[in-house]
C-alpha cells in the first residue's frame, strides 16, 4: 500500500509478483518526485526573471540548504541498504522498508528544494542544485529499473548503483560548495 510517498507492506517480497507490485508502485511515487522537480526547476525559472525567490531569506534558504545536505547523507546510506536488500538473501525481507526510507528521503529532497527555490537570493545557482536533486531521482529510477527486472544480471544492478552514488556524490559536492 502507498501513502504519502511510503509504501508499506506487510508481506515479504519472497514472490515475484509482491516485488513487481512493490517497485511498481514506487515507480509511480517516482514519477511524481519527478514532475514535482520539473515544477521546483520552472519556479527557479521564475525567480530568476523576478530577481529573486518569493520571499527572499536568507536564513531560511541556508537552513533549507543543511537539511537538504543532510537528508542526501542518509540517501546514500538508505541506497546502500536498498541495494544490500536486493542483492544479499539474508537481508531480502527489508527490500520494502528500504525502498520506503529511500523514497522519503528522495521526496523531502524534492520539498527541500522547493523550500529553497522560495527563498533563494541566487535562483540561478539553486535552479542547477534542484538540477542535481532531479538527476539523483532519474539515476535513482534506474536502479529501481533494476530492482524491478528479475533477469537482470547483479552486476547490472550494482553499476547503477554506482551511477546513484556517484550522483548523490555531485549534489552533496555542489551543496558544500554553493554560496549565493
Amino acid at each position: 500500500m502507498l501513502r504519502n510517498g511510503r509504501i508499506f507492506s506487510s508481506s515479504s517480497v519472497s514472490s515475484e509478483h509482491s516485488r513487481e507490485a512493490l517497485c511498481s508502485r514506487a515507480d509511480m511515487t517516482m514519477d511524481g518526485l519527478l514532475e514535482r522537480l520539473d515544477q521546483v526547476v520552472a519556479q527557479c525559472s521564475r525567480a530568476q526573471a523576478a530577481g529573486g525567490g518569493a520571499q527572499m531569506d536568507e536564513t531560511r534558504f541556508q537552513a533549507a540548504k543543511e537539511v537538504l545536505t543532510n537528508e542526501a547523507r542518509q540517501l546514500v546510506t538508505a541506497s546502500k541498504l536498498l541495494v544490500k536488500s536486493v542483492t544479499d538473501s539474508a537481508t531480502r525481507q527489508e527490500l520494502p522498508s528500504n525502498l520506503a526510507s529511500c523514497l522519503q528521503l528522495l521526496h523531502s529532497l524534492t520539498e527541500l528544494a522547493a523550500d529553497m527555490t522560495v527563498h533563494t537570493t541566487a535562483p540561478l545557482q539553486t535552479r542547477n542544485l534542484v538540477l542535481k536533486v532531479r538527476d539523483v531521482a532519474c539515476v535513482f529510477r534506474e536502479t529501481l529499473a533494476s530492482i524491478l527486472d528479475l533477469d537482470m544480471q547483479e552486476g547490472i544492478l550494482l553499476q547503477r548503483a554506482e551511477g546513484l552514488a556517484s550522483v548523490l556524490a555531485t549534489l552533496l559536492r555542489s551543496l558544500r560548495v554553493f554560496s549565493p
